[in-house]
């Protein structure tokens, strides 16, 4: 597959354009935060090859061979409990865990440099990066913060999402590096493949501008059962335990009645959304807030937020097709008409990997499906070939297959393996 970098796109976003705006003097004083993942070695993780110029280039393998199958002052952060941790308490399981490390490292020591313009250098691979290897960083530390493994978030199989864990430990500042790790990609325009519920977003809201007074408790908001249903299950499990807290003075010898069960289930839910998790999420809030700090955020409804952060999940592949350019080829050239039928008719799950093969995420930016600026190029290439992308560019490079059936045939095999650098 070959599959190259896609230039960073601007999203319809007053946030991101106001933030960039009143950034842009700074910017222009200054060099690049240039971010660099080290070439770090493992001897159970097999080298990756060298790539091409602005190209992370994936080995063109012949199909025959396939088998079948937003401007406020940012204040001091308060003093949170903070045991750095060493080379001698990190257990890497592999070389993208030594990476995340490695890069939560920098990010602590160049936080003078966090609101300049992002690029990334992958160590050994000679990609240029105009917005995919950007993609990429973000995709690959993202994946290993919330690896379960590590402890600082647990994944919820009913809710299908993400949320922190009450588990107490010696080191927040972790938490308070992923936020910064959000707000980079906000103030870069880049969309995550984070799965926090909504509450999360309205938890990042209280208060919307972090508050002149430490004391002044963050991220606490008026939860509802509704909240909790879209986290967790109807206990608290740590580590493999089922423990017990008291919700109030006394809660212990306190009977569940008719009479307070209401009581009971608003401090459980006030309990398992904001006290249990206060120190994570503060460290969190913070983070986040140290990166985007704007008076633009008391505009924003949680909702949006989490759009900027993440994208929107609901894909209308009519409007992308409206508004789809072509090079070398004509909306009403064979091939085309081809391509349009077989993706019109796709599930939502290969829409889904049609859109992160071609631009590097599965979600849809602010301004909608107009704004990814796609294209789809001829490769005048066999067509024994699987189709290209570039994700720097938002463009798909596509042979010109003779029938329907070839062209899904060879659509599916390339989106469906498309991570990595060989076919899985």
């Amino acid at each position: 597959l070959d599959r190259g970098d896609k230039g960073q796109i601007s999203t319809c976003s007053s946030f991101v354009s106001t933030v960039s705006q009143k950034k842009e003097a700074t910017e222009n004083r200054s060099s690049p935060a240039h971010l660099v993942s080290p070439n770090v070695r493992d001897s159970n993780v097999r080298d990756l090859p060298p790539v091409c110029l602005d190209v992370r280039q994936k080995q063109r393998i012949p199909i025959d061979t396939l088998s079948s199958e937003t401007k406020a002052p940012i204040l001091a952060e308060p003093v949170l409990p903070v045991q750095p941790k060493t080379m001698k308490d990190f257990h890497p399981r592999t070389k993208d865990d030594l990476r995340a490390y490695f890069i939560l490292l920098q990010l602590t020591r160049k936080r003078a440099d966090l609101k300049k313009k992002l690029k990334v250098t992958f160590v050994g691979e000679a990609g240029l990066d105009m917005g995919g290897l950007t993609k990429e960083w973000f995709l690959l530390l993202i994946r290993q913060i919330f690896h379960p493994d590590y402890g600082m978030f647990t994944y919820h199989k009913d809710s299908h999402c993400h949320w922190f864990s009450s588990f107490k430990c010696d080191n927040y500042s972790e938490f308070r590096l992923v936020g910064i790790l959000m707000g980079l990609a906000v103030y870069n325009s880049i969309t995550l493949d984070i799965r926090f519920p909504p509450c999360c977003y309205k938890k990042l809201l209280s208060p919307p501008i972090v508050p002149s007074d430490q004391n002044t408790p963050v991220g606490i908001c008026s939860v509802t059962i509704d909240d909790l249903c879209q986290i967790m299950p109807v206990f608290q499990e740590e580590f493999g335990i089922i423990k017990s807290y008291n919700l109030k003075p006394g809660g212990d010898k306190i009977p569940v009645t008719n009479q307070n069960r209401k009581e009971y289930v608003q401090l459980y839910t006030d309990f398992l959304i904001n006290k249990s998790i206060y120190k994570q999420f503060a460290a969190f809030y913070y983070g986040f807030h140290s990166v985007c700090a704007s008076n633009a955020l008391m505009l924003l409804r949680p909702e949006e937020v989490e759009i900027l952060v993440c994208g929107s999940p609901e894909l209308d592949m009519h409007a992308l097709q409206r508004s789809t350019q072509y090079d070398g080829y004509a909306k009403t050239d064979l091939t085309i008409r081809y391509f349009w039928d077989v993706v019109l008719g796709f599930p939502l799950d290969l829409q889904k990997k049609l859109l992160h093969f071609t631009t590097g995420s599965d979600r849809v930016p602010v301004g909608g499906m107009a704004d990814l600026n796609f294209k789809i190029s001829k490769n005048e290439t066999s067509t024994n070939w699987l189709p290209v992308a570039h994700t720097c560019f938002n463009q798909l490079c596509l042979p010109p297959y003779k029938s329907k059936k070839d062209l899904k045939q060879k659509l599916i095999i390339g989106i469906s393996n498309s991570e990595g650098f060989g076919l899985e």
